[in-house]
């Protein structure tokens, strides 16, 4: 068998005998190249083979498939994951050399060669693809091949998908991988951090969905004992500082804010910041600001909340009140008005316990796991009445959740919160990376 160098524009992506490459690789003229180089078998995925290799069996020296795929989003490229990869295994088992090549060597045939590799090659689907772009940088499957490829895996290995921060060579923007319910308009899944969430949307007006497995038991469990050390009378910000005002509709807790709250028969839970630095805090707060395409850098300090039996909050809204102008000016200066609430569970009541919205007839039930998202502002940023919401009285066992908010504007500069979705590092346009948080808004998020 020749020398892997010796096939030009192809990369060995699998020991010496898988190698990726563009189409200039079994150029006509690189025929004898190939030939000794070792190629026994050479598969193009491409609408269209270079001529040469389509004039017949036995004509040419090696093996040769033709798999016709465009490099489209419309495009099924898993259909063919099964031939591609008898194609290949038949190399394998023969000692040959494969070329699997597509027109310029960086979607298609990354993505057949990654498929193998993780059905064949006993690799997870993040180990296949920073094997493949540790020599082949330009590696990048378009976002519908990588969504097939995280199907792919999934039922591969009936496993959770890969999670891609394990795999820091890898483009962060390919820590979510985003699509649509085939069987339910309203419904998204969301593959990331190694678990594959549900997005139900609920409510168009106001904005508002229910997200399955946001964060997972052991996290929760985790949070809870972290905070439990830490808590303290729940505390709410004051809306207006005339006497009279209604504590009940005062809004969410002072100690978000950096201003001033107060103790009142409106919210009697017991509450304390958790630090965005805890690894599960931190990917919390990346998983709410992918879902509403903010960026985590808008999120308040993240905050645990427990409700024991009796306690509860009252009917109140989330954002602050423009009614009066100081006090709506101190809350707003650093970050504007709170946009987005995400309330993930961790711990379920016995009963009751229900995060309510009054004004929509609709009620949520406290599991663990799950998490309610809405907006708080209208698709003009104006401050959504219809948000109103209780977190109801709590009659038996005890309720903890997390409150992740995030503002309309930057908030914060932490360490690593830039280019949690950016940073692409693909051949594609700039804006294709983040193709999956605008197909996943369809009213659920929007973009400020």
């Amino acid at each position: 068998m020749g020398s892997e160098a010796n096939i030009p524009d192809a990369t060995a992506v699998l020991g010496t005998w898988l190698h990726v490459g563009s189409q200039e690789s079994v150029a006509e003229e690189r025929k004898e190249r190939l030939v000794a180089a070792g190629v026994t078998h050479v598969l193009s995925v491409m609408k269209r083979p270079p001529p040469w290799l389509s004039s017949g069996p036995g004509s040419l020296p090696f093996a040769h498939m033709h798999v016709k795929v465009e490099d489209t989003r419309a495009a099924d490229i898993s259909a063919h994951f099964d031939e591609t990869g008898a194609f290949i295994r038949a190399c394998e088992g023969a000692r040959g050399r494969c070329v699997v090549h597509c027109a310029f060597g960086q979607s298609r045939s990354v993505t057949v060669a990654a498929a193998y590799m993780v059905k064949h090659g006993d690799m997870s689907l993040g180990a296949a693809l920073e094997a493949i772009r540790s020599v082949r940088p330009c590696a990048c499957p378009n976002p519908s091949f990588m969504t097939q490829l995280v199907k792919h895996e999934m039922a591969t290995t009936g496993a959770p998908p890969s999670d891609f921060r394990d795999f820091p060579s890898l483009p962060k923007a390919w820590r979510f991988v985003a699509w649509r319910d085939p069987l339910r308009q309203n419904q998204r899944f969301v593959s990331c951090h190694a678990r594959l969430m549900k997005v139900k949307q609920v409510s168009r007006h106001p904005r508002l969905a229910v997200i399955h497995d946001f964060i997972s038991k052991e996290e929760a469990a985790a949070i809870v004992d972290v905070a439990a050390p830490e808590l303290h009378p729940s505390l709410v910000v004051r809306h207006q500082t005339e006497p009279g005002a209604d504590d009940a509709a005062a809004g969410s807790a002072g100690e978000a804010t950096g201003t001033a709250g107060e103790a009142t028969a409106g919210r009697t839970s017991h509450n304390c910041r958790v630090s965005s630095s805890h690894p599960i805090v931190r990917a919390a707060i990346q998983r709410a600001a992918y879902l509403c395409g903010l960026e985590p850098s808008h999120a308040e300090p993240a905050q645990v909340v427990r409700y024991l039996p009796s306690q509860e909050y009252k009917p109140h809204h989330d954002w602050f009140d423009p009614a009066h102008p100081e006090s709506f000016r101190r809350k707003t200066e650093r970050g504007g008005q709170r946009a987005v609430t995400c309330l993930a569970y961790l711990a379920e009541p016995e009963r009751g316990g229900r995060t309510y919205f009054p004004k929509l007839s609709m009620g949520f039930e406290p599991r663990v796991g799950d998490a309610v998202l809405w907006w708080n502002v209208d698709e003009n940023g104006k401050e959504d009445s219809k948000t109103l919401h209780a977190g109801e009285p709590v009659e038996a066992g005890a309720k903890w959740a997390l409150n992740l908010w995030l503002r309309e504007k930057p908030r914060r500069g932490e360490e690593g919160d830039k280019g949690d979705k950016g940073d692409a590092g693909t051949d594609n346009k700039e804006g294709d990376a983040l193709d999956a948080v605008d197909e996943l808004a369809d009213g659920i998020a929007k973009r400020m």
